[in-house]
């Protein structure tokens, strides 16, 4: 467990931009710490997250075979639609990925498991995006946060 910093108590707009201009250099922690405090502080701004995160949820949507798809291509379309909509993480899945709204990213964990010979997720539980970081040397990779620089590579 990690202890947020509230980073907007006292916030300049100097120290604003140091916290943006950190997460351009891979440290992401100050913005989603900022991220996190303004949305709790800002009753206005919650309640418009709010309704977006929420708003998502009633759009509907399917899973479809691609063009001139094969027999088995519109087997399989049908299989996942009907497991997705089945899924009983599916809908807090996807309100968590909305927390990307504020802070530009959101973490999940994939549990995955077997059901017969097919390989099924089990759960998708949110994680607290304080907890990563990017790669110094790549910052399109993110990493778990473990104190050092460069954080540890996720394992497969």
């Amino acid at each position: 467990s990690r202890y947020i910093e509230h980073p907007a108590s006292g916030i300049t707009p100097n120290r604003a931009a140091q916290c943006l201009r950190g997460a351009e250099r891979g440290d992401l922690i100050a913005q989603s710490d900022l991220a996190a405090d303004i949305e709790e502080k800002d009753t206005h701004l919650f309640a418009e997250l709010g309704k977006r995160r929420l708003a998502i949820q009633g759009v509907p949507w399917s899973i479809e075979p691609p063009p001139n798809a094969s027999a088995n291509e519109k087997k399989d379309a049908e299989m996942l639609d009907e497991y997705l909509h089945s899924a009983d993480w599916f809908d807090a899945m996807l309100f968590d990925a909305t927390d990307a709204i504020l802070k530009g990213y959101s973490c999940m964990e994939i549990e995955h498991g077997m059901l017969g010979k097919m390989h099924i997720i089990r759960a998708i539980r949110w994680r607290d995006s304080g907890h990563f970081c990017l790669n110094p040397d790549d910052l399109s990779e993110l990493r778990l946060r473990d104190g050092s620089h460069a954080g540890v590579a996720f394992q497969p």
